[in-house]
């Protein structure tokens, strides 16, 4: 993670910058979807490579899966 603070208020993050690298998952065909949460910041989520739609979340709005995913999930047999 490379974090950029603020120079005018110590201790303020003003970004992350985070990098998933290509790994091997011990759930890889499981669904896990994340939990409801907020951030402080705003989310900007994006691929470098691959196909996905780039999503904003902003700050202090309460975010987590579409409701057809969670549904989906909540739904499988364990």
């Amino acid at each position: 993670i490379l974090t950029a603070t603020s120079n005018t208020h110590p201790g303020t993050t003003v970004a992350d910058f985070l990098i998933f690298p290509t790994r091997w998952l011990v759930a890889e065909d499981a669904c896990h979807p994340p939990f409801y949460h907020r951030n402080c910041m705003s989310e900007f989520k994006g691929l470098i490579q691959s196909s996905y739609i780039a999503s904003l979340n902003n700050c202090l709005s309460s975010h987590g899966p579409e409701p057809a995913a969670f549904d989906t999930a909540s739904r499988e047999e364990l």
